[in-house]
């Protein structure tokens, strides 16, 4: 009897001890799952993040465009500065804020997304990448500074912003900076000499029709009274003076002459 309870007690110890590796193993099976799914879950995310934050090349719809919230409430600064530009210099700077420039160049991006958006030669646009700490800017043919300017102004306003991430200083220094370059380019001189001379043909041209003016005046009012005084003086018709004294010296003579041949001849 005790042999067959221990037979029948260890068969069932036999599949009792069975029976918990199998649910061992499946345990660490489905936390296996669960590690996987979770690991893919968080993969999905990080690569729908990515898509979504790379922007390709878009047409810009407005002056200061931000997408991802870089100016954080100094949007009123740039606008000023905008403004300024365009009211002084009648040229305009559009900004784009983005996350990334999905692997481009930040001016290949910039001249993509400027040709796109059909900006005029008065037009300047700067992109920046806040995630890929890069930029780029787009300068249409016929704008008012050449590429050498462009660059300088590049370097000496808009890079130490950037490197010190003000993103909204960096905009407000590009747009200070063009004022600058654009006050002191040769065309914004030559457009005030242009101005000057014009004024001062205008002073020598008024000038000299006054001198000219009087010159006139003065010679039709001196014939006027040489014809007044000619009309007013009896002599002026015949001889004059002293030409009439010698006619009547020589009468005088002449008929002194005769009295004394008359004189003579009586005598006789």
């Amino acid at each position: 009897m005790s042999t067959l309870l221990r037979r029948g007690n260890g068969k069932p110890a036999s599949l009792l001890r069975r029976g918990n590796g199998d649910e061992s193993r499946s345990a660490a099976d489905s936390r296996a799952r669960r590690a996987l799914v979770v690991l893919l879950c968080l993969c999905g995310l990080l690569l729908g993040a990515g898509g979504a934050s790379a922007e390709p090349p878009f047409r810009i719809p407005t002056q200061i465009t931000d997408h991802v919230s870089a100016l954080a409430g100094k949007t009123a600064n740039v606008q000023t500065a905008l403004t300024n530009l365009q009211n002084e210099d009648n040229v305009q700077l559009w900004v784009v804020y983005v996350d990334s420039f999905s692997g481009q160049d930040g001016n290949i991006w910039a001249n993509s997304s400027g040709t796109r958006s059909g900006f005029g030669s008065d037009t300047l646009l700067l992109a920046i990448a806040t995630r890929d700490h890069a930029y780029g800017y787009y300068a249409p043919s016929g704008f008012p500074l050449d590429g050498n300017q462009v660059r300088s102004i590049e370097q000496r306003d808009i890079v130490p912003k950037l490197k010190s991430q003000d993103w909204s200083g960096a905009a407000v220094a590009a747009a200070d900076g063009l004022r600058t370059a654009i006050g002191s380019s040769p065309s914004s001189g030559s457009s005030s000499w242009i101005l000057w001379v014009v004024l001062l043909a205008l002073v020598i041209g008024g000038y000299l029709w006054y001198r000219s003016a009087r010159k006139k005046s003065g010679a039709h009012g001196g014939t006027n009274g040489s014809q007044g005084a000619t009309a007013a003086d009896p002599a002026a018709d015949g001889p004059p003076r002293g030409t009439a004294r010698a006619f009547a010296v020589r009468l005088g003579s002449q008929r002194s002459d005769a009295h004394l041949d008359r004189q003579c001849r009586a005598r006789q």
